[in-house]
């Protein structure tokens, strides 16, 4: 197990690139949310947000960042020592830096590059992968579509907005089929030494 974890979280060339793109939607999506408070006075604006204005990352980066929140909120509710960590992170103008996703992230990119290097290794898996990512993508983004009809000069937005989906839909198609094959094989690890003994004591 220790074995495989460490092969799982080793770098190579595919886990960085994908920690790369994971982790910028990440901090983008961080300094997005400041459009939610920025009417509130004295707010410092973070770096880059005018230059991500014409970009949706913010949707996709809510979605990716679910279970890291959820277990985080788990986690915190009993006994909050979260705000305290939290703190010391640096500040990104009305944002903290975000440190705890980054990390989040190459837990992410390690285990998605793991999955398809180790379980989706047919090429009629990967193409089923790749299919599977596309109808939540595009069920999420429906009103994407409205958005090019009515303003056709927002399509960096609408076209950020389905790329990063993309991506995000594809950590979880990957992630979820990576969690099923680690389940079946942790049980059939201890079904199997069962079905020995049990076939030893029939053979008795």
């Amino acid at each position: 197990m220790l074995r495989e974890i460490g092969i799982m979280v080793k770098p190579t060339l595919g886990k960085v690139l994908l920690f790369i793109m994971f982790a910028f939607l990440w901090i983008a999506g961080v300094i997005q949310t400041y459009a939610f408070i920025d009417d509130v006075p004295g707010l410092e604006k973070p770096p880059l947000y005018d230059y991500l204005r014409p970009f949706s990352f913010w949707f996709s980066w809510l979605v990716f960042s679910a279970p890291f929140y959820l277990l985080s909120t788990l986690l915190c509710t009993p006994v909050d020592f979260c705000s305290a960590i939290l703190s010391s992170f640096p500040d990104m103008g009305a944002v903290k830096f975000p440190l705890a996703g980054v990390i989040y992230s190459y837990a992410a990119a390690s285990f998605t590059a793991y999955t398809w290097r180790t379980h989706i290794t047919t090429p009629r898996k990967k193409r089923q992968t790749l299919l599977t990512a596309l109808i939540p993508t595009i069920i999420l983004n429906g009103t994407m579509f409205f958005i090019l009809l009515i303003e056709p000069n927002r399509i960096l937005f609408v076209l950020s907005s389905y790329l990063t989906m993309y991506l995000v839909m594809l950590f979880y198609v990957i992630s979820i089929y990576g969690a099923y094959k680690i389940i079946r094989n942790v049980i059939n690890r201890g079904v199997g030494p069962l079905r020995k003994h049990r076939n030893s004591l029939n053979v008795a």
